[in-house]
Order: C-alpha cells, then structure tokens, then sequence
C-alpha cells in the first residue's frame, strides 16, 4: 500500500495532473444446499495520485446466506446404469451423492447453529493529503450518527467507536469506526513515509440474522 501512498522523486505542485484508477472485483461461492450463494464479495478501490499525494479508498461487501435444509428428492435406491445413456447414468449417480452429501451436511449441530445471513460492509480511506480536520475521512451516513467526534489529534492512540444494537427482527447490528494518524503507525511505516503525513478510517457495519 506503501507504493501507492508515496511515490518517491516526484515533487508536488498545485497544478500537477490527477491520476485516477479504478477496480473492482467480485467472486461468489455456491452453496452445497443450492439457492443463494454461500458467499458473495464485492470489492471496489478506487485511487488518486498527485505527485507525492495520494488517496486510496476501498469499499467491500460481504454478503453469506447459510439455509442447511435437506434435499426435496426422496429418491433412495441408485438405480441400475442405463445402457443406452452411460453419460446420463453417470450424472444421476453425481447427483445423488452430492445430495447425501448435502443431506449429511445439512445434520450437523454446527452446521444448524451457524445457520442465517451475515452482511458486512466495510469502507476504508487512506491519505497523505494535508487535511484540515482528519473527520473529513468519516463517511457521511456515519458523521450523522455522531461517529468521528472524538478528538484524534491529541490522542495518543488510534481511536476506536462502536454501537451495537438488537433490530425488531433479532438481527444484530454493529457499526464502529477506526481513525488513526502518522503517529499512530509503527515507526518502520512512519519512517517510510518521510515527510509526508497520513491519515486513515476504516469504518464497518456489521448484520448477523440467526435462522
């Protein structure tokens, strides 16, 4: 990240050019009991380079929907292979495991207990921009809340909120933030920095639905 925050040998001036990068990236997982994905992940970054400023903001979303139920085919006898279609006998007996395997799955208390939904969000933004206040890093949605209203400067520490609340539904809900600055860093990172100087907040919302 270090690489992207300091870009040695190029000094900054008012009227350097912008350079904007952008990615993103999703990946799923399938779940053995069919339906939603077992997991979904969403990435986004989004990056900007002036001379030696720089700032980097990732935003990410878990999603996971864990429903162990059992197969509906109550089929329990493998039949004889089909002599006309070996494929076709082949793929039936695939399937049939896998859903014995389902099945076996699908019994097991843990499996039961970890049953439910979990989204999480997070948003993470760092800088080397001079910033005049380091709340100026807070997203909106939570600065409203009353989030990143503790002073950071003279804390010697980073500064850490959280809230936790019970929804009507029983879902359970998290937000916290994390802001920290420069010295804040280990010093092996704050020396590689030089003379540039650094913020960061990472802020996450966090819902777990037990089935």
């Amino acid at each position: 990240m270090l690489r992207k925050l300091r870009r040695a040998g190029k000094p900054a001036t008012p009227d350097s050019a912008v350079q904007r990068e952008d990615t993103a990236i999703r990946a799923s997982v399938p779940s053995p009991f069919g339906g939603e994905p077992l997991l979904q992940l969403a990435v986004r970054l989004h990056s900007e380079q002036q001379g030696e400023r720089s700032v980097l903001k990732m935003h990410a979303s878990l999603d996971s929907a864990l429903n162990p139920t059992k197969p509906t085919d109550t089929t329990r006898a493998l039949s004889a292979p089909d002599s006309s279609s070996e494929t076709k006998s082949l793929a039936r007996l695939s399937e049939r495991v896998a859903s014995r395997a389902a099945e076996s799955l699908a019994s097991l208390p843990v499996v039961q207990r970890l049953a439910g939904r979990l989204h999480s969000e997070w948003v993470v933004t760092a800088s080397t921009h001079e910033l005049p206040k380091s709340d100026e890093l807070v997203p909106g949605a939570m600065a409203k809340l009353g989030f990143g209203q503790a002073p950071l400067a003279r804390s010697h520490e980073p500064v850490v909120e959280v809230s936790e609340t019970q929804g009507d539904d029983g879902t359970s809900n998290q937000m916290g933030l994390l802001r920290l600055r420069k010295e804040h860093l280990p010093p092996a990172l704050a020396e590689a920095l030089g003379e540039l100087p650094f913020n960061l907040s990472a802020a996450w919302l966090t819902q777990i639905q037990k089935r």
